[in-house]
């Protein structure tokens, strides 16, 4: 059964923020880019980058909705999003590189980095549902020097 309130959560929308940004810089790198010989290496990545985002974030919002949001408590999805914030991040760099011949490139650019910012927030969210900020500090042992 599937669980739309997974729409109100702060993950949710970030995936949401995700998607749209994915899908605004795809629709502006594919009809406004002309491919230059020169910058095939920097298209190619482009493209292999946002695609692949896009489809992975499309099938972790499905896996959430059908009731898989045990994923957000596991490793995967810190390391994914990392991944792809960083990959983002070199995307738009590329991106706005290649501006200077492709008026698309600096509008795709943007949205990259408007997607780089909330797989950056997911990360938080990922490690904030893990159990990664509620470090218990009385606990620890302290030195001589320290004690009463």
């Amino acid at each position: 059964m599937p669980d739309i309130s997974i729409f109100r959560s702060y993950s949710g929308f970030a995936k949401i923020a995700q998607l749209l940004s994915l899908t605004v810089a795809m629709a502006v790198f594919f009809s406004l880019h002309k491919i230059h010989y020169s910058e095939i290496d920097k298209t190619y990545y482009v493209t292999a980058i946002t695609v692949s985002a896009f489809l992975q974030t499309s099938f972790l919002l499905i896996v959430y909705v059908f009731g898989g949001i045990a994923i957000q408590k596991t490793l995967y999805e810190v390391i994914v999003n990392s991944f792809y914030s960083l990959a983002l991040l070199v995307s738009a760099i590329l991106l706005f590189t290649m501006a200077g011949r492709d008026d698309g490139s600096v509008a795709s650019g943007i949205f990259n980095l408007f997607a780089m910012v909330a797989y950056g927030a997911d990360v938080y969210f990922a490690l904030v549902n893990m159990g990664a900020f509620n470090i218990d500090l009385s606990n620890l042992p302290t030195s001589g020097a320290n004690r009463v």
